[in-house]
């Protein structure tokens, strides 16, 4: 027999694994969040990238203002200061040729009523000088009193580094040179000079020894108070930031020291210029003091006048194109030293 199907059952079955299944469904799909909530946030999103740009496009547009006005400002301060460089030359320059117009016309009046044997003029002495340059002892006679100068200088500023150096370190050191150094300093170069003949007789040398007597004290007196007066703090931080004995040197002492001792230097060498004159005058046979000695004999005063002409230009030129450009270039290191520090 053919069994009945309850039709009314079947479907209420379907209908139920049809409702479990869609229950299973839905519990299992992931939750979406509305589409109006994701817009805004991603607006949002939008929003503030947008924001952050023009905020680092402002911070880069003001940082490029900033930099440009630093640069403008260095620029103009440069500007400045080699236009009051040059200003401040120009002066010097003027001043100088004045001084120079005012001696010559001061020399040129008082010479006007002497003759050529008491006071020669300007135009006397020039010719005197010409006629030197032209024997060749212009140059040779200025070449060995410079020789004798330079060597005795170079010989003091060796000696009295050293010396200075311990003066400033000791107290005691300096307490035992003070009167040797006093009295060097008072005795007159002509003194020293009559001792240098008598010791050593007539000779160059008695002027290389009279100009080291005379520059030595200088030296040894600026050394002492340069290496005295170096800061203890920047010498205790090169300790502790363990810095070695030839760096502490170059970084911190020799910028302290180098400025004094070029001062001392450029004194004692115009100094020493007129000293070894002195001493080839009374003791020598060769140089510009023994050239001056036989003018004066001849009674050639022309000449006498045209060997100071010599001893000023070779003093100025010494000055100018040795001493100052490296008293510029020292003084620029230890700039750059301290800046360093």
């Amino acid at each position: 027999m053919t069994p009945k199907l309850n039709v009314p059952a079947t479907q209420q079955t379907l209908s139920r694994a049809a409702h479990q299944v869609a229950g299973q469904g839905s519990a299992q799909a992931p939750r979406r969040q509305p589409p109006d909530q994701g817009s805004d946030q991603v607006s949002d999103k939008g929003s503030g990238r947008a924001s952050s740009a023009d905020a680092l496009i402002t911070s880069s547009k003001s940082s490029l203002k900033l930099s440009s006005r630093s640069s403008q400002k260095s620029l103009t301060n440069k500007l400045l200061t080699g236009k009051l460089v040059t200003a401040e030359r120009a002066r010097v320059g003027l001043g100088a040729s004045l001084g120079i117009l005012l001696l010559l016309g001061l020399w040129t009046w008082l010479a006007s009523g002497e003759p050529e044997l008491i006071f020669p003029s300007p135009p006397e002495t020039w010719a005197a000088l010409s006629s030197l340059a032209r024997s060749g002892k212009l140059v040779s006679a200025s070449l060995i009193t410079l020789g004798r100068a330079a060597g005795a200088v170079l010989l003091a500023l060796a000696v009295g580094l050293i010396w200075g150096t311990l003066n400033g370190l000791s107290k005691w050191a300096k307490a035992v040179s003070a009167p040797l150094l006093g009295a060097l300093m008072a005795l007159p170069p002509i003194v020293l000079v009559i001792l240098g003949i008598t010791w050593l007789g007539p000779s160059g040398q008695t002027a290389q020894l009279v100009v080291f007597w005379v520059a030595i004290p200088l030296i040894v007196v600026a050394t002492a108070e340069a290496v005295s007066a170096v800061d203890r703090d920047l010498l205790e931080m090169a300790a502790a930031f363990k810095l070695g004995r030839v760096a502490t040197l170059r970084h911190v002492i020799i910028p302290a020291v180098a400025s004094p001792l070029l001062a001392a230097v450029s004194v004692a060498l115009g100094q020493s210029l007129r000293v070894a004159v002195m001493g080839e005058l009374l003791s020598a046979t060769s140089g510009v003091g023994a050239e001056v000695a036989r003018a004066r004999a001849n009674v050639a005063t022309a000449d006498v006048f045209a060997w100071a002409l010599v001893l000023v230009a070779v003093v100025l030129t010494v000055e100018l194109v040795l001493l100052r450009p490296l008293a510029g270039r020292v003084l620029g290191w230890r700039n750059r030293a301290c800046e360093r520090r």
